[in-house]
């Protein structure tokens, strides 16, 4: 954006810094692997005008205060978020984390545009996927996600697969994930990719598939941003939270979640395992609504 007048500068994990790599609309990426004070002291030369934390945690509270700019926080929403998972006292109004976010900028960062979530892909990861051999027309399950409470069992996960057994059906998911694999039966027409992509990979190969099917996972809001139709599952998190997968494609997402508890939501980003044991929020889940739901899209 420098031929704009301005530069934008991101700071990140290294771990995230692939996602942000890609952006046409970043000058530079700011990585943060250990030693924060290295990072916070090459920050300090330049001439910042403004800062914006989209974090608002520890890290970037330091960040922010060493940089001595004028910043702008994004409002995580702490107190309404606890007194719903807590008290079950729901806001009387939400909006997606996307608009927050789009709203924090609103101060400094003006557009007569829509704007929407973007996920920008280069050519050299498309061509990456050739030896993988991939059909022309396929469904994308995510099996896993940051936690166990937002992601679909795998008893539930085989109900699906049984029931597309005629289709073909790619299985995405990150390092680690792999021993959930393990426990499913998979057919001919499955291809098994989990724990062997980046996250650029596997966002290539969400949007050549007709469907995503996952939980409350970062594929989820790639999906979506690619304007790849989604099944999204929710568990112990909810999606009026403001993580819905963002709806300004062509498909709306269509999302499957068991409204008769009262104990749900629980928590705002997941949990190990659930607090009281039943897990009902996943396991009352009929998955035939599921199918139906990824067979009601068209390839």
């Amino acid at each position: 954006m420098a031929d704009a007048g301005y530069e934008v500068h991101y700071l990140t994990k290294k771990v995230f810094s692939e996602l942000i790599q890609a952006n046409p609309l970043v000058d530079k990426l700011w990585t943060i692997e250990d030693d924060l004070d290295s990072v916070i002291l090459a920050l300090q030369k330049e001439a910042y005008f403004k800062v914006l934390d989209l974090h608002d945690n520890l890290r970037s509270i330091k960040v922010r205060k060493s940089l001595r700019r004028d910043t702008v926080v994004f409002d995580k929403q702490k107190l309404s978020n606890f007194l719903w998972t807590r008290f079950k006292i729901k806001p009387s109004k939400t909006s997606s984390i996307s608009q927050r976010f789009v709203d924090t900028t609103a101060g400094f960062c003006k557009s007569t545009l829509p704007l929407k979530p973007s996920f920008p892909l280069e050519p050299s990861v498309m061509m990456s996927l050739a030896k993988y051999n991939l059909p022309a027309s396929y469904y994308c399950i995510a099996v896993g996600a940051g936690w166990a409470t937002k992601q679909l069992p795998s008893h539930k996960l085989q109900e699906v697969l049984y029931s597309l057994s005629s289709d073909n059906i790619v299985l995405l998911g990150g390092p680690g994930e792999e021993s959930l694999v393990q426990k499913l039966k998979c057919g001919p027409r499955v291809i098994n990719l989990v724990g062997r992509l980046s996250i650029m990979q596997s966002g290539a190969v969400v949007e050549k598939a007709t469907a995503l099917l996952a939980g409350d996972t970062g594929l989820m809001h790639i999906a979506a941003a690619l304007e790849v139709p989604v099944v999204a599952v929710f568990g112990s998190t909810h999606p009026d939270m403001g993580y819905a997968p963002n709806d300004s494609g062509d498909h709306p997402p269509i999302i499957i979640q068991n409204t008769h508890l009262k104990c749900r939501p629980c928590t705002k980003h997941g949990r190990v395992s659930c607090p009281k044991a039943h897990f009902k929020c996943m396991e009352d889940i009929d998955m035939t609504r599921v199918v139906s739901a990824l067979k009601s899209i068209p390839s």
